[in-house]
């Protein structure tokens, strides 16, 4: 099993064997430990398995959140969890101990929101929130600028958007739920087409931006994409993007 991507929340991992959604895996992970610190024990439950998003199609791609993670010492788990995962410090906490004698973390079921931080009301709420948009949206530069429904999930909970720009490589989207966290892992799927029966690709993405909504404006977020569910038709999603550049302006 080989991890491809590592946040806070989880990880996307390449494996050989595939796990049903709600499957308890226990990982050690002694690339993620600082030299010459045992191997750190990370408890997971699959949310995701998904055949062909990877670049060996004999291999499962495995989207994972983390549960809990054991070390032989607090003092590498706290150094895992900073060094590692980016925690900030105070965000940790107490560490409990296992009747083993390990020191175990339980992450959260929500990751608290760094980016909250008390701030004083800006003098223009609107304005802020446009010039906020119009770097999300320079970002896009250079990417197809249409309006497609799609589908996105954070957690494993499923909401609606609209997709307002999309390349190979990144894609922007106006949500009607809740919002993704800044780095966090989003599931985008597609539709090539419209109608009930129309093909879908399922897009494994990391945040780049969010930006929340404000009064009646609505949220966004940016994200680049990792990989992709191309849904037994390798190559169709480049040439679907293909199509649209001959229908589309760019950003």
């Amino acid at each position: 099993m080989a991890t491809r991507d590592v946040s806070q929340s989880g990880a996307l991992v390449r494996s050989p064997v595939s796990f049903p959604s709600g499957t308890l895996l226990i990982l050690e992970c002694p690339n993620l430990c600082s030299e010459g610190c045992p191997a750190i024990r990370l408890l997971a439950r699959v949310v995701r398995s998904t055949r062909g998003v990877t670049d060996k199609p004999s291999f499962t791609g495995l989207g994972l959140h983390w549960v809990r993670a054991y070390a032989g010492t607090e003092e590498s788990l706290r150094d895992f969890l900073v060094d590692k995962l980016e925690f900030e410090a105070d965000e940790i906490g107490p560490i409990a101990r296992a009747p083993s004698g390990d020191a175990v973390f339980d992450f959260p079921a929500v990751l608290p929101d760094t980016t909250r931080r008390p701030k004083p009301a800006p003098a223009d709420g609107v304005s802020l929130y446009q010039d906020s948009r119009g770097r999300l949206l320079s970002m896009q530069k250079g990417r197809l600028r249409l309006e497609s429904p799609v589908v996105y999930s954070v957690q494993n909970m499923h909401y609606r958007g609209t997709l307002v720009a999309l390349g190979p490589e990144g894609l922007a989207v106006v949500a009607q739920g809740a919002l993704p966290f800044l780095h966090g892992k989003v599931i985008v799927r597609y539709p090539l087409d419209t109608g009930p029966t129309a093909p879908r690709v399922i897009l494994f993405c990391e945040t780049e931006m969010v930006l929340k909504p404000f009064g009646k404006e609505p949220g966004l977020f940016a994200a680049s994409i990792l990989g992709m569910d191309e849904m037994d038709s390798p190559g169709v999603f480049r040439m679907h993007l293909r199509r649209l550049g001959n229908r589309y302006p760019r950003w």
